[in-house]
């Protein structure tokens, strides 16, 4: 009797992962039938396991879940744990799915990375991130960081969950629950200020101890500021976090603002940048003769009215009585 091949796949649902074996019968003839061994795997693709490193500990619940506790200690902003594991077969170049369920706790930032390039990720107000595995990739990483803008504790729980597809489902304890992970933190990507460091410029003087901490101190008589270029290449975001230590006593005060979330391109040069204008368009006008008259103040333009407009205009000229 020749062999009954069977050609497509087997589909097999209501089976808790693990292994098992299914029944292979034929339909014409009840007599032939397989008992097959199979192992049915979770589609939480994830692998992790204990970790500790930063001030957080990281311990997996009996549901196989991620429990998290900093104790008493601080976890340092951009730090915590990671877990290295080798991709699973057949999800490389397909379209991935990361979520998670309930809260997040203590501004935790989840996310997958190859090649050390960030795919995506997920945190407490976004879940459900579309990632896909560049091809050729033989290893990934999960990463979990603490995120915001200053450091903090952490307690509580979390269920991640990265699956094949677009749509997230319910979340399932991942096959692999016992890889151990380790420390990790994000790599300062600012050039070091030792070779720039020690200057005085325009009165304030610039030091550094360790290349990265800068030291302000002086009384500026004009625009002071020491630079370092930075070149970023290759996927993932860049995060600028400043931190002011002590007052500086400025001569011409200009308005800072500091980002503290994506680097957009919009820091005190852009501030300076607008003093700058003013100082120029204040000084042209003065130079042809426009100079305030402490006597006849410019009128306030309340009414912002075509007709309000006209009206407040001519009364500022001596016109409208």
């Amino acid at each position: 009797m020749a062999d009954e091949v069977f050609s497509g796949g087997v589909s097999v649902t209501g089976v808790e992962p693990g292994t098992t074996t299914i029944a292979i019968k034929s339909t014409t003839n009840p007599n032939i039938s397989k008992k097959v061994p199979v192992t049915v795997k979770s589609r939480n693709l994830l692998a992790y396991g204990p970790a500790s490193g930063n001030g957080l500990t990281v311990t997996v619940a009996q549901d196989g879940s991620l429990d998290f506790s900093s104790g008493t200690e601080s976890v340092p902003l951009n730090k915590g744990v990671r877990w290295k594991f080798d991709v699973p077969e057949g999800i490389v170049g397909v379209p991935l799915i990361i979520s998670y369920t309930g809260n997040v706790p203590g501004n935790l930032i989840i996310g997958i990375y190859a090649n050390a390039n960030s795919l995506g990720g997920v945190y407490q107000g976004k879940n459900n991130t579309v990632v896909t595995i560049p091809k050729g990739t033989t290893r990934v990483e999960l990463r979990i960081l603490r995120g915001g803008v200053t450091a903090g504790s952490v307690s509580g729980n979390l269920k991640i969950q990265l699956e094949l597809g677009n749509t997230a489902h319910e979340w399932m304890k991942p096959d692999v629950t016992s890889l151990e992970g380790g420390g990790y933190e994000l790599a300062n990507l600012v050039p070091s200020f030792a070779s720039l460091l020690p200057k005085t410029i325009n009165g304030v003087t610039f030091t550094s101890r360790d290349g990265h901490t800068v030291h302000v101190k002086g009384t500026t008589t004009a625009w002071a500021q020491a630079n370092q270029r930075i070149r970023a290449t290759g996927r993932g975001h860049l995060h600028a976090h400043v931190r002011q230590q002590q007052r500086l006593e400025l001569r011409n005060p200009v308005r800072r603002h500091y980002q503290r979330s994506r680097l957009t391109g919009q820091s005190v040069r852009q501030d300076r940048n607008r003093h700058l204008h003013r100082q120029r368009v204040r000084r042209r006008r003065e130079d042809r003769g426009h100079r305030p008259d402490p006597a006849h103040p410019p009128a306030r333009l309340a009414n912002t009215s075509p007709r309000g407009f006209l009206h407040s205009l001519l009364a500022a000229r001596g016109i409208l009585f």
